[in-house]
């Protein structure tokens, strides 16, 4: 009984191989590519052209995610403050306005 054709093709690259295309730490993509399609280059391209995108892509997202759960606490924080809530201490006091309006020095 003959294997079918596309076999070759599922089957894991050597780990010689995969380090010598991919490095010692090989990602995701560049594994996968060299296992499914056996070309080196597919597979460093493949990493570089797909692999990183994606990681900053991710991170961005993260920060992105980060920023606005910041802005939304820091937003609903200063909406229940209530004035005079916060001391002003003696050295900024010097510093705030009259009631005429001029400002002290």
């Amino acid at each position: 009984m003959a294997l079918p054709s596309y076999l070759p093709l599922l089957a894991d690259a050597s780990p010689a191989r995969l380090r010598s295309v991919c490095g010692d730490d090989p990602g995701f993509w560049c594994r996968e590519l060299l296992n499914g399609t056996g070309n080196r280059t597919a597979a460093g391209l493949g990493d570089a052209l797909i692999g990183t995108p994606l990681k900053l892509l991710a991170i961005l997202l993260v920060a992105f995610i980060v920023n606005r759960l910041a802005r939304r606490g820091v937003r609903s924080v200063l909406a229940k403050l209530q004035p005079g809530a916060v001391a002003v201490p003696a050295r900024l006091g010097r510093l705030t306005h009259r009631r005429d309006g001029q400002a002290r020095r």
